[in-house]
């Protein structure tokens, strides 16, 4: 119900945090279900509070989960069963613990407590998962590995996990470099228009919508083209400028804001918007700072924020 709320409010937080199991499976959902992908690009994090209750159930309950891709099942399943506090800590975007002694809690404690072997296992599980377009940040990795590093009887893995993070950070690199001249779908809310060319892009629709209404401005906010799209479904709808005005008129180079509207069960929402933008180069960031794509005529954006290559 929150994911649904946030796909048709106006405005979006910046940031989900997630707490337990009882929200353990939003950090999937947003990533793995083409109904929520609207919100893939938020950074999530999950606080571990209570190892106690992981909110598992049966595969035979999948049927109360929303489509997902086939390929992410794994990322659900733990000791056989769906276990949304094991999902959680290998899809969110950084996972901390209600306390900095939990860790070690966890270790002296047995019983049924997600243990201090679980953290490690669950977390070279979400490394294996990544996608590979989208991996963790690299300060992302190193929060949670300082985590793990506190905890006695575990100092033999810091160099381990700290070469294992260089590594990634080396891995992410050469992809990103194989983007430059590539076009990526980005939620930046406009584009760039070339002289003789369009600006392309996607809007989402959680569900089917009517009236549907592209309108471009210019940068000084006045608007310059407004598109009637009509009735669409539901789902990832293709749009086009062609740089013409309202007036018929060809628009001049450079950046507009694009921003769509439409109706459904009698209420005007604001569906998000993808444009499409080619990559120009690549930035590799200080410790902590990641990559960042430098979009032709846009500027720089976290490799993170991209929401599909094409």
């Amino acid at each position: 119900a929150v994911l649904q709320w946030m796909l048709n409010s106006p405005g979006r937080p910046r940031l989900l945090h997630c707490h337990d199991h009882h929200t353990g499976l939003i950090p999937f959902l947003i990533k793995h279900c083409p109904e929520y992908r609207g919100l893939g690009w938020m950074p999530t994090v999950f606080t571990v509070h209570n190892g106690t209750y992981h909110g598992a159930y049966g595969w035979d309950k999948m049927y109360l989960l929303p489509f997902f891709e086939a390929e992410a099942r794994g990322l659900l399943d733990w000791s056989g069963n769906i276990n949304p506090l094991a999902t959680a800590i290998k899809c969110a975007g950084r996972v901390t613990t209600v306390s900095p002694s939990y860790l070690q809690e966890l270790q002296q404690n047995a019983g049924s407590e997600l243990q201090l072997d679980d953290f490690l296992e669950l977390m070279v599980t979400e490394l294996t998962h990544q996608d590979p377009f989208k991996p963790m940040e690299n300060s992302e990795l190193a929060s949670q590995i300082s985590q793990f590093a506190t905890v006695s009887g575990i100092d033999e893995l810091n160099d381990k996990f700290s070469n294992l993070s260089g590594s990634l950070l080396s891995d992410q690199s050469m992809q990103a470099a194989n983007l430059i001249g590539r076009r990526v779908l980005v939620p930046l809310g406009g584009g760039y228009l070339e002289t003789g060319s369009s600006i392309d892009g996607v809007i989402g629709l959680s569900d089917p919508a009517s009236n549907l209404t592209v309108s471009v401005y210019n940068a000084g906010g006045a608007l310059v083209r407004e598109m009637q799209m009509g009735t669409q479904t539901k789902g990832e709808v293709r749009f086009s400028w062609d740089g013409l005005t309202d007036a018929g008129e060809y628009a001049p180079a450079g950046q507009y804001q694009i921003s769509a509207r439409a109706s459904a069960n009698g209420e005007e929402f604001s569906p998000y918007v993808l444009t499409e933008a080619e990559v120009n180069s690549v930035s590799i960031g200080s410790a902590g700072q990641g990559l960042a794509l430098n979009l032709k005529g846009l500027g720089p954006i976290s490799f993170n924020d991209v929401a599909e290559i094409r």
